[in-house]
C-alpha cells in the first residue's frame, strides 16, 4: 500500500520553516488517519492474487495447445481398435416383470403323485345307481340266425309262397313255419322236422305255402322259429308280404340277411349272481317301439320282464343300442333263457326274436 510517509518526513526536515496554526492543525489530523489506516490494513485479509493476464495477441496460440493436449489425453486413456469396451459403471435395476406361460407339469415331467386323501362315503339306506358304459358297435354284424332268403320283405305274393331259408334246426329237431294276417288270423302253419341232424349245423329249407284270402289283397307276416330243448323260443325271423287273391307275383330283392337284434351282455353261459341282470346290445327295428326283455324258466315261468328303450334313430338301415336293467328273484342257481323281441311295425305278433341262455343266481 502506498503511503504518504516521504512526503511528511520532508516537511518535518525542514526545520526553518514555522507552519501556521491551520496547517499544523491538517497535519495532526493526517497522522491520525494514516495511523487509523495502519491499524485497519493490519487486521484486514490479505487481498487475492490477481492472476495475470495473457496477452490477446497471444490467446490463439494458447487456445490451439490447450486443444492439443486434452486430445492426446483422451486418446491415450481409449482402448484400441477392435477391443471391447468394459463399462466404467454398472447400474443396478430391476428387471421388468414379464408375463411368461409356465406348461403344466404333466406335460414337461412326471411329477411324484401325493397320496390322496381317504374319503369314506357314509353308507345310505337307498340303493346307488350303477352307471354301465354302453356296448359298443362290433365290428361286423353278425348274420342272422335264421335267415329268410326269399320272399323279401314287402314282395307281392301269390298262393303257393315259395320259401327258401337257411337256418340251423331247433334243439328239439323242429322247424316252424307260420303266416299271419293283418288282423291276427291264422293262414298258415307248419312244423318240420328234421331227424338226426348234428346240433347247430345249418340246413336248407324249402317248402311252398298255401293260404286263401277273400279281399283282393292283405298284407301279412311271415314267421320262421325254432326252439330250445324245453321248448322255449330261441330264434324267429320275418318278413311282412303282400297277399295277392290273383294275379302275378312281384318279388323283391333279399336284404343283407344279418341279425336284427346282437345281444352283447350277458353272454352265453354267464353266470348272474345278485337280483338283477343288465341286457343291452344293438338291434334294427321297424320304428321307436321299446323291445320286450324277458326271463324264461325251463318250465316255461317268466321270472323277469323289462321294456329296453333304444336309442335315437341313426341312418336308414342302421344298428341302435338298446339296453335294459331286468330284476329277478331266484331261491337256488336257475338257468334261464334271456329273449329280445322286437315288435315293432303295424303287424301283430313277434318281428324278431334273439335270445341267450344264463344262469341266475342268488
Amino acid at each position: 500500500m502506498h503511503h504518504p510517509m516521504p512526503e511528511l518526513a520532508h516537511h518535518a526536515r525542514k526545520p526553518e520553516q514555522k507552519p501556521k496554526a491551520g496547517r499544523s492543525f491538517r497535519i495532526g489530523m493526517w497522522i491520525i488517519g494514516l495511523m487509523l489506516l495502519l491499524a485497519g490494513c493490519a487486521l484486514a485479509p490479505p487481498a487475492p492474487e490477481v492472476p495475470t493476464l495473457i496477452p490477446e495477441a497471444q490467446l490463439p496460440t494458447v487456445i490451439a495447445r490447450t486443444s492439443e493436449a486434452i486430445a492426446s489425453q483422451t486418446a491415450a486413456a481409449m482402448p484400441a481398435a477392435g477391443a471391447a469396451l468394459a463399462p466404467t459403471f454398472t447400474r443396478t435395476s430391476r428387471p421388468a416383470r414379464t408375463a411368461t406361460h409356465t406348461p403344466h407339469p404333466a406335460a414337461t415331467a412326471t411329477a411324484s403323485p401325493s397320496p390322496a386323501p381317504e374319503i369314506t362315503a357314509a353308507p345310505t339306506a337307498t340303493p346307488t345307481a350303477i352307471r354301465t358304459p354302453a356296448p359298443e358297435t362290433p365290428e361286423e354284424i353278425p348274420f342272422a340266425t335264421v335267415q329268410i332268403i326269399q320272399p323279401a320283405p314287402l314282395s307281392k305274393v301269390v298262393s303257393p309262397i315259395e320259401l327258401y331259408t337257411y337256418l340251423p334246426p331247433g334243439d328239439d329237431g323242429h322247424v316252424r313255419v307260420q303266416l299271419t294276417g293283418e288282423d291276427g288270423r291264422l293262414l298258415y302253419r307248419e312244423v318240420f322236422l328234421f331227424p338226426g341232424a348234428p346240433a347247430g349245423a345249418r340246413i336248407k329249407l324249402n317248402t311252398e305255402i298255401t293260404f286263401g284270402i277273400v279281399s283282393v289283397s292283405e298284407t301279412a307276416r311271415l314267421t320262421v322259429s325254432i326252439n330250445d330243448t324245453y321248448g322255449r323260443l330261441k330264434s324267429l325271423s320275418s318278413v311282412d308280404l303282400v297277399l295277392l287273391a290273383e294275379g302275378q307275383a312281384d318279388l323283391n330283392l333279399a336284404g343283407d340277411l344279418l341279425e336284427e337284434i346282437v345281444i352283447q351282455q350277458p353272454t352265453v353261459k354267464s353266470l348272474i349272481q345278485g337280483n338283477s341282470v343288465l341286457v343291452s346290445g344293438l338291434a334294427r327295428t321297424a320304428d321307436d317301439q321299446p323291445l320286450l326283455v324277458e326271463l324264461v324258466a325251463a318250465d316255461g315261468r317268466v321270472i323277469g320282464s323289462r321294456l329296453a328303450s333304444i336309442a335315437p334313430a341313426g341312418p336308414p338301415g342302421a344298428h341302435r343300442l338298446f339296453a335294459a336293467e331286468v330284476p329277478f328273484a331266484v331261491a337256488s342257481p336257475t338257468w334261464v333263457r334271456i329273449t329280445v323281441t322286437d315288435r315293432s311295425g303295424r303287424l301283430p305278433g313277434p318281428r324278431h326274436v334273439s335270445s341267450v341262455e344264463v344262469l341266475l343266481s342268488p
